[in-house]
């Protein structure tokens, strides 16, 4: 299969019925790896929530979010983490990298 036909047939399996196919997405990631990204956020909960006075935030992608949702939304302090973290396209973050 070449290069770009690969990309295409991935590129397919990202969504299935309208929903995140995490079976087949672009980057493999395991539930026990998203879960110690969720912890990492939970850590710096207290830093975000004060990010006025830190100069402090994190984003996350789209497809990120979704990820910590289909993982994550039954551990304590989920709402606080999602409600605090930025949701930002790859595409913008790429754009006002520094």
């Amino acid at each position: 299969m070449s290069g770009c036909k690969e990309i295409a047939a991935r590129l397919s399996n990202l969504m299935v019925d309208g929903e995140p196919n995490f079976k087949e997405g672009l980057t493999p990631v395991t539930e026990q790896a998203v879960k110690a990204f969720y912890q990492g956020l939970v850590a710096m909960l207290p830093t975000i929530k004060y990010s006025a006075y830190a100069q402090a935030g994190i984003a996350v992608t789209p497809s990120m979010k979704e990820i910590l949702i289909h993982h994550c939304s039954n551990e304590p302090e989920f709402s606080d983490v999602l409600g605090l973290v930025y949701v930002v396209t790859y595409r913008d973050m790429k754009r006002t990298a520094i």
